[in-house]
């Protein structure tokens, strides 16, 4: 599609523009079967979820992110109330089995990513966590 979001970057496309190709036609089995899902070790849910957020639902999933609760005490310089903090949520959030999926999804994939940078290819997620390199 010639939509452009953030960055201006297009759907389905690197930054440059180019086509990431090979993605037409999948189907969530393909998803989840992809070298980057397998080894973060994510499940369907994991899959959908992400793939849910990465269209125009993030807006329904951010969106009661940002609702925080107000204390009654501490205000900002324009005289509004600040947030507690810590942070707490204004109303428990309308999805939130589909945000622990994402935030788990994100947390495995990033583990992926220290493993890789680090150059840890070869050991597995638990065989570092045991050792506590990870």
């Amino acid at each position: 599609s010639d939509r452009s979001f953030q960055n201006g970057w297009r759907r389905d496309c690197w930054p440059d523009g180019s086509s990431l190709g090979g993605r037409e036609g999948m189907v969530l089995a393909d998803f989840v079967a992809l070298p980057v899902a397998r080894r973060a070790r994510l499940e369907e849910a994991h899959v959908v979820a992400l793939r849910l957020y990465s269209t125009a639902a993030f807006r329904a999933l951010n969106g009661p992110m940002r609702q925080l609760k107000v204390s009654n005490y501490r205000k900002g310089e324009d005289g509004l109330p600040l947030p507690l903090e810590p942070p707490q949520l204004a109303a428990p959030h309308p999805q939130p089995a589909t945000m622990a999926f994402i935030y788990e999804a994100l947390k495995r994939m990033r583990a992926v990513a220290a493993v890789t940078t680090a150059g840890l290819d070869g050991m597995e997620l638990e065989e570092l966590v045991e050792s506590g390199e990870l």
